[in-house]
């Protein structure tokens, strides 16, 4: 794992919930943050920050935390080499710390040996749909075999939605165990308001219709041209509505484009961890515009549970696993900018949910539960 403690991420969350029933010694290569920027010369000092150093551990707080050389491959040729060199590693942390069970979710960190030949058991926890992604090329199915067989060497599997364990079980005859995402639901439910109007306030927002799309911490926005012109389209009808755009990269598309305050658009940018959540109460509307492709027509993104928690409504594109959960906050507009002009218009996508029937929704989706789920699976034979 490479953990960074300032962000609530996945492999944190279900960490610490695991700490809470087993001991948990953590890979943390926080110190590597070369992925802020996604330029050649800062993959290459990521690579470079990975394999240098020795070994170190420490008290992380939940759990125990250590650090050592990792190799990351840069194609085909060399991906088996470093996921070789990773495996001597992980044998040495394994005998080290007196572990049993080794928790990946990265698809190239190592390929185990065979369940004969090992001492300790590996389970695989795979997050996105990589492998419907990739080309029908040399490096796409080279990629492929490659996370096959990772995946049939590992003692248990888990993903991130029902979706992702249908498609796994076709690519492998294997059925994953279901650790979907989590929220801390109590704590954003009580999330001090004061705080919320606090931003609208500093924005200029306070007697305005704010639609706020709250982004990913490691990746660019996905869909913000759509969801751009579909909001413009909506603004020259209904001058109060307003858009904020949180998170890394977000600045993208209104600078190539040269909007700003003045046509509504208000970009935040990356904010810590501990104020993420004022922006999402200080919205009346979430917005999920993701492009429709297998990776993410599988996907169960964290502020979906977040605004739920929030009692926001939300307006997502029909991901497949979204409308198979039928979470009472969410509404679908297909993506089309027309159609998503159109539900912004539209009174009845602003209507808040049911609050006890949201809570009763995010009942499966707490990181205590996940936590539970994933010690079932890594203990399933």
């Amino acid at each position: 794992m490479r953990f960074y403690p300032d962000l609530i991420i996945r492999e944190v969350e279900l960490a610490r919930g695991v700490a809470a029933r087993a001991r948990v010694v953590a890979l943390d290569r926080s110190d590597s943050r070369a992925w802020e920027t996604p330029r050649l010369s800062a993959r290459l000092r990521l690579r470079w920050d990975m394999a240098r150093g020795g070994w170190a551990s420490w008290d992380g707080g939940d759990f125990e935390r250590f650090r050592m050389p990792v190799i990351m491959g840069t194609g085909i040729l060399t991906n088996r080499l470093a996921a070789r060199v990773n495996e001597h590693q992980i044998v040495r942390a394994v005998e080290r710390f007196g572990c049993d069970t080794v928790f990946h979710s990265n698809p190239f960190l190592f390929l185990p040996p065979p369940r004969a030949r090992r001492s300790y058991r590996v389970h695989f926890d795979l997050v996105d749909n990589f492998f419907d992604g990739w080309r029908d090329n040399v490096s796409g199915r080279a990629r492929k075999r490659f996370l096959r067989d990772m995946m049939l060497r590992a003692d248990s599997l888990s993903t991130i939605s029902h979706a992702l364990c249908d498609r796994v079980e076709e690519f492998t005859g294997r059925r994953p165990a279901y650790v979907p995402n989590g929220a801390a639901v109590a704590q954003i439910r009580a999330w001090p308001a004061q705080r919320a109007r606090d931003v609208r306030s500093r924005l200029g927002l306070e007697n305005r219709r704010v639609l706020a799309y709250i982004g990913n911490h490691v990746a660019d926005f996905d869909g913000t041209d759509m969801l751009m012109e579909g909001f413009l389209k909506a603004r020259a009808v209904r001058k109060d509505l307003a858009l904020i755009l949180v998170g890394r990269g977000a600045d993208r598309v209104p600078r190539a484009r040269g909007l700003g305050v003045a046509e509504g658009v208000h970009v935040v940018g990356p904010v810590p961890t501990a104020e993420v959540w004022d922006y999402f109460h200080a919205a009346d509307l979430g917005l999920l515009p993701f492009v429709l492709e297998p990776g993410t027509h599988h996907c169960l993104p964290l502020k979906v549970l977040e605004f739920a928690a929030a009692g926001k409504p939300m307006l997502a594109s029909p991901l497949h696993e979204l409308q198979r959960l039928r979470l009472p906050h969410l509404r679908f507009a297909p993506y089309d900018s027309d159609a998503w002009c159109r539900s912004l218009l539209d009174e009845a996508t602003y209507l808040p949910p049911d609050r006890t029937e949201t809570d009763v929704a995010l009942r499966p989706f707490s990181w205590d539960a996940a936590s539970r789920a994933l010690v079932d699976a890594m203990s399933s034979q």
